[in-house]
């Protein structure tokens, strides 16, 4: 079962730092490099207008359910000077920009004169990044971003990007190194199972729903060996008397690992934990949940079948006998009720 919200690892954090050579202080440092010429463009205060459309964000995410960003703190023209002269290829220039945290991730908030020199800000700092990263060999993904007009918002990982884009009515984009494959999950994939989450929430079941991180969940021994599918979520509903387990939400896409491997596979390592796991199928997507009558409400919820399968009773330890670890030879039964 997958976890409500996975903490991220500090992947991209380290990454930048690495790469950007400027961590360990609240300031970044310079590296004893000449200062670019474009650092002489920089204003010595940000546009009145771009201070404010910067709170204008960061209040609009503050008020928002999952309240982000209620401590903004606008760079200093000063400081973004000196980041300049460590990514000294950078000439795009914001009208201003500002930092503040979503959960355990950081957010930067840019703001420009207009959607091209957004766009070229993003590609710059793709090119960046993902250059340095090749020449220190870092294996950095790219970069997400909640793109708005003439703004944007950029996390360390696909999920809360995602949720800052539906927030602020704003589109995601990702920016990949060329030589990452299948940086994110499929979109459709992630589409489907939110889908779910919001049918469960419509009908009075809590579902506090989070899609897990691929950048983490693709290096989990379990993933290694079969792959993932197109996108892989959770959340803890509330189904009242009957409680508020975690259970994993899962959807399939082209190219990924098929259903009918990540299933059995998904089961087996569920079942191992002595949970009464069941499983509902959909077209393209499956649930995993816990106990007889939670999978007949979610079936029913989310117009799916409840498989047949059932975890297989947990090996019995007699006195003086070793201990067997559960789930560790037996596998579940695969006979199973076609959706």
């Amino acid at each position: 079962m997958q976890t409500p919200r996975r903490q991220r690892l500090v992947l991209v954090t380290v990454a930048l730092c690495v790469i950007a050579t400027a961590c360990g202080s609240d300031k970044p440092k310079a590296t004893g490099a000449t200062a670019p010429p474009v650092v002489k463009d920089v204003p010595k205060q940000w546009s009145a207008q771009g201070i404010q459309d910067l709170k204008d964000l960061a209040g609009r995410l503050a008020k928002s359910d999952a309240k982000f960003c209620a401590d903004l703190g606008i760079t200093s023209t000063d400081d973004y000077r000196l980041s300049l002269t460590t990514l000294q290829k950078a000439k795009e220039i914001p009208e201003s920009i500002g930092s503040c945290t979503a959960g355990e991730e950081s957010l930067e908030i840019a703001i420009f004169s207009d959607n091209k020199h957004r766009d070229t800000f993003i590609e710059e700092r793709r090119w960046i990044l993902c250059s340095l990263s090749r020449q220190r060999n870092v294996g950095f993904p790219g970069l997400r971003f909640a793109v708005g007009d003439s703004w944007t918002i950029q996390p360390d990982s696909q999920t809360v990007a995602l949720d800052i884009a539906e927030v602020l009515d704003g589109d995601y984009k990702v920016a990949p190194c060329p030589e990452v494959k299948d940086t994110d999950w499929d979109r459709g994939a992630v589409d489907t199972i939110r889908d779910l989450a919001k049918k469960l929430n419509a009908a009075g079941y809590k579902c506090p729903f989070a899609v897990d991180d691929k950048d983490l969940a693709r290096n989990e021994r379990r993933y290694v060996e079969i792959g993932l599918p197109g996108a892989l979520g959770s959340c803890d509903a509330d189904f009242g008397a009957l409680g508020a387990p975690t259970f994993g939400l899962v959807a399939f896409a082209q190219g990924s690992t098929p259903a009918d491997v990540f299933i059995p596979n998904q089961l087996q390592e569920l079942c191992s934990g002595g949970a009464d796991v069941r499983h509902i199928r959909g077209s393209n997507w499956v649930a995993f949940v816990v106990g007889e009558k939670i999978a007949d409400v979610v079936a029913d919820v989310l117009d799916g079948k409840v498989s047949e399968t059932r975890c297989p009773p947990l090996p019995t330890t007699t006195k003086g006998s070793s201990t067997t670890a559960p789930g560790a030879t037996s596998t579940p039964s695969t006979k199973e009720t076609k959706p």
